[in-house]
Order: structure tokens, then sequence, then C-alpha cells
């Protein structure tokens, strides 16, 4: 059987999480960098297996999976190895899903609105700047309230006592937290260690061989203390 083909670039954290399931799990595969300087993603190719033109992308045979957390649901569905990263026990079960809904149209969103105009990935203007001062109240009054007092409230996990495909989809959304001045509930800087730590994720942060999203963050910070 082939292995799969899993398309990211190192810099887009959605990608990380799809990524480090592929490594913790043992799923063989390989990584195709898509290179969005040049616009690889935007070839009638890529286009072809991902409309969207996004990353991540899964090529699993005659199968296209795009958006992180399908990608995620496939490999668990599909992928023995991965299965125990997908629980079946219907409360671990709800849970998960749920945080999975809610990390994309809430938490996401208010990091990306906070961080992405630091990063250089929106630009910074001052209607931004406004919206990503609203995100950072709707993240700190509600977002974290919710994560510690909701899911993490009497569980080292989202789902319980083992890790998930949740919690590798929030500890990547965390991670743009990095280039802001912004500080994490001491729960949920506990959360983020606990999974960082019980996983590969710091080398794939740190790039794991290429331009990883720490050492671009660093450099961000560098150039916006100068």
């Amino acid at each position: 059987m082939p292995p799969v083909v899993l398309y990211i670039s190192r810099l887009v954290v959605d990608a990380h999480g799809p990524w480090l399931l592929c490594e913790q799990a043992g799923i063989d595969y390989v990584l195709e960098d898509v290179d969005l300087a040049l616009g690889e993603h935007r070839s009638p190719a890529f286009r072809a297996m991902n409309p969207h033109g996004t990353v991540p992308a899964l090529r699993d045979g005659d199968v296209c999976v795009w958006e992180a957390h399908a990608i995620m649901r496939h490999l668990c569905r599909c992928y023995p190895e991965a299965a125990r990263y997908y629980p079946q026990q219907p409360e671990a079960l709800a849970s998960m899903e749920q945080v999975l809904d809610w990390r994309n149209t809430s938490l996401f969103r208010n990091i990306s609105a906070v961080a992405g105009p630091l990063l250089g990935f929106t630009a910074p203007d001052e209607s931004r700047q406004a919206a990503g001062r609203a995100a950072l109240t709707r993240a700190k009054d509600g977002d974290f309230a919710v994560l510690q007092h909701k899911f993490l409230m009497d569980r080292p996990y989202i789902a319980g006592h083992s890790i998930t495909i949740a919690d590798f989809s929030v500890v990547t959304a965390l991670k743009l937290l990095d280039a802001t001045n912004l500080s994490l509930p001491p729960s949920i800087e506990d959360y983020a260690a606990r999974v960082t730590q019980a996983t590969d994720y710091k080398r794939l942060a740190d790039g794991n061989g290429g331009y990883g999203i720490n050492m671009y963050i660093s450099m961000k910070r560098a150039w916006g203390d100068g």
C-alpha cells in the first residue's frame, strides 16, 4: 500500500495537526512542502486536488481530502495506528467533536485576528487592528474561559485522560499566540505544555529540518522589538 501524501506549509499552523497525527501514529506518509510564496497552491495540479487551493491537503490513493479536521478524521478512521486518537466512548467523542468545531468557529478566528497582523499574515491596517483588539477581548473573556472551565476543568486533555486530535488542533492554534504579548491563564499554559511534552510538536514547530513557525515567530518578534 503506497504512503499517503500530506501537503503542508510549515508556517501554516492549521497544517500542523494532521502532520503531528501522522508522526504520533506512525502512519506511512510522504510530506510535501507547498511553497505558498511561489503560488504552488494556486497551480492547476494542486487545485485539481483541492479546489480551494489551501493547505493542508491529503492524497490517499485515489482519495483527496482537504481541511485539517477532515484529514485527521479520515486518518483515524482508515488507519488503525491512528484510531487511538479518535475516541469511541460517547462522552469523550462528544467533547472532542465539540472542540474541533469550536476551535474553528471561535478560538482560532480570534487568535488569528490578534496574531495575524503581527506575523504579516494579514495587512496591519487600522480596521484589522481594531478587529484584533476586539478579538483579544473575546478570546480572554470567552474562549479561554470555555477551555478552562468546560473542557479542562477536571481532566488533563480535551476528551479526558488521553490525547485526541482535538488536542492537536487546539495546541497548534495556541502556537500563534507566541507572537503576542498575551499571557495565557496558568491552567491553559500548563495544558499546552503537557500536550507539547507528550508529543513531537516542538520538533515540528521548530521545522523538523525546515524553516518552522517557531523560527518565523522569533524573527518577527525581533524585528518588531527593533
